[in-house]
């Protein structure tokens, strides 16, 4: 008993030494640069409560009198959005691109031409078109996570053994059940990572969007603690980014292993067997 006590008590001190040691890096920086260029810790925590219901910056600029809490709700609802939208409808169209050979060499350039434009050069684009308003923000979300999405879903579509194709249509399952009982399960484990990216470029992209132009979110009020040389307010508004970022990020994987759990189970189980019983 006490061993496991003290087996637990050494993998928390473990785990915190980290912490401890990027803590007293940053308030040596802090010490070293100034706080008014580098706040301290102890100023950014507090900067963190404080402007979470009420700022006068953030008032003073028309940003309201609830502090960061209606931008960051702002911001998080324009992602959900705009992300689940985008990524849903990036994965259907890359599944039907893939399963006709006409409409695959006919868009295919198109988004691979889109590919390689830079995402934020998007951004004033949509602006000019929708003006600045929330539908602005989410459709830039779903435009890029929607070409991505499409693009990481016919690369992983092109990795699936080709035999797995072939046993499929040997069984004889048809069209839709090909798809569903062997290419969606096959690049699911693919497409994790893909998913994971695509959502932690897009939270910076929403961030330059609403910056840009956009009556709420944390882009908005980064705009104006830039004006006002405000750097806990910019450290609070990256702050709940990343927050949010690693609480959807964490979200995606626990859903992805859920979906997930058939590879461990099946991982040795004859695929005959699979298509045989459809």
């Amino acid at each position: 008993m006490l061993k496991s006590k003290m087996y637990n008590t050494t993998i928390i001190i473990r785990q915190l030494i980290p912490l401890v040691f990027y803590v007293l890096l940053w308030e040596f920086c802090s010490f070293a640069i100034g706080k008014d260029k580098f706040p301290h810790v102890f100023q950014i925590f507090s900067a963190i409560v404080e402007s979470f219901s009420g700022d006068p910056i953030i008032a003073a600029q028309g940003g309201g009198g609830s502090g960061y809490s209606i931008h960051i709700i702002a911001t998080f609802k324009n992602f959900v959005l705009g992300f689940i939208i985008g990524a849903s409808s990036g994965f259907i169209i890359g599944i039907v691109m893939f399963q006709f050979y006409f409409f695959l060499k006919l868009f295919e350039p198109v988004i691979e031409m889109i590919r390689v434009v830079p995402p934020l050069i998007m951004i004033p684009f949509v602006l000019l078109i929708f003006g600045v308003a929330e539908i602005s923000q989410i459709l830039i979300i779903c435009i890029y996570s929607a070409y991505s999405i499409c693009i990481y879903t016919l690369n992983s579509l092109r990795n699936i053994e080709h035999n797995y194709n072939s046993l499929a249509e040997i069984y004889g399952s048809n069209k839709i059940q090909k798809i569903i009982k062997v290419q969606i399960p096959a690049i699911m484990p693919e497409l994790v990572g893909a998913v994971r990216v695509t959502s932690a470029i897009t939270w910076g992209i929403i961030v330059v969007g609403e910056y840009m132009g956009s009556p709420t979110g944390i882009g908005r009020i980064l705009k104006f603690s830039i004006s006002y040389t405000r750097i806990d307010l910019i450290l609070v508004g990256i702050f709940w980014v990343v927050l949010m970022s690693l609480l959807v990020d964490t979200l995606i994987v626990s859903i992805f292993h859920f979906g997930l759990k058939w590879t461990d189970r099946h991982a040795q189980q004859d695929l005959s067997e699979i298509c045989g019983s459809g």
